[in-house]
């Protein structure tokens, strides 16, 4: 069985974005890679 691979990639200001939002998609960068 093929599995698939999904790629997402999501552009963040990071200037803009809060601090604990920043931490969040890092952490679920880290899992997902």
């Amino acid at each position: 069985m093929q599995k698939k691979v999904l790629s997402l990639r999501i552009w963040v200001d990071a200037d803009a974005c809060p601090n604990p939002i920043k931490e969040i998609l890092f952490r679920v960068a880290k899992r997902l890679s």
